[in-house]
């Protein structure tokens, strides 16, 4: 595993292995917004004069252009310069291209977020996520891609509680083989206090959420084996250990 630091933080890993991750060479990068690709050379003679040797680049339409990732790529390539696209997970070009067509997420009050997806909504990690770093992997010039986590075109930028929504409440209480509380969704979290469970329910979340990426992971590098994958990455909770983890 690989760690940035800029003004934020993302994290990197391969399908390698922990020995295979180690050998990596240590990452340095900077971070900008896509250009067309007449300001590639220019741009990358400019991290090689500076000692860099990764460029993660944020493009935040929501089609994948593999023609001008393809030619970035090789302009990259050609300075040694490591190419990593970052896409978003929940930015305003993905919750417009969703329609609502995903299960929003319950806050710990019961109110429903409805421009915010449920984070166990595993078909909305399919078509934001999944299928977008699908199609980076067949993209020969890139050495990975990362994708940021801020929910810009969502009711709230990052997740900190778990999900309260009848989905997950009902997952919860398969995991735990019993049957589900009848408890109203304002009255959930109390609920799972009562009987302290509330600490299990977000556990649950997070290796329900880190079993979705596990399966992403595998069928990214199922078709290129030494991507870099990564996040960026904003806070310390069960969200993000379920996706580092994952």
């Amino acid at each position: 595993m690989r760690i940035i630091q800029w003004f934020m933080m993302a994290m990197l890993f391969t399908g390698v292995g922990i020995s295979g991750a180690e050998e990596l060479p240590k990452i340095r990068a900077a971070y900008w917004g896509v250009k067309p690709i007449e300001a590639a050379e220019a741009q990358m003679a400019a991290l090689q004069a500076a000692g860099l040797n990764a460029a993660l680049v944020k493009d935040m339409g929501f089609a994948i252009q593999v023609p001008l990732w393809q030619a970035w790529g090789e302009r990259a390539q050609a300075r040694g310069i490591l190419l990593l696209p970052v896409i978003n997970f929940a930015g305003t070009e993905e919750i417009k291209q969703a329609n609502g067509a995903f299960r929003p997420y319950v806050a710990q009050d019961g109110a429903v977020l409805s421009n915010t997806p449920c984070p166990l909504d595993e078909t909305y990690w399919e078509r934001m996520v999944a299928q977008r770093f699908l199609r980076l992997a067949q993209t020969p010039s890139l050495a990975g891609m990362l994708f940021d986590t801020e929910m810009y075109g969502s009711d709230m930028r990052t997740y900190h509680d778990p999900c309260f929504c009848d989905a997950c409440w009902q997952a919860f209480f398969e995991t735990i083989n019993a049957p589900a509380l009848d408890c109203p969704p304002e009255r959930r979290f109390e609920c799972l206090q009562e009987r302290q469970l509330a600490a299990r329910y977000e556990q649950a979340q997070e290796e329900r959420l880190q079993a979705i990426l596990t399966r992403i992971e595998q069928r990214v590098h199922a078709v290129k084996p030494d991507l870099l994958l990564g996040i960026v990455a904003y806070q310390k909770n069960w969200f993000y250990r379920g996706l580092l983890r994952g």
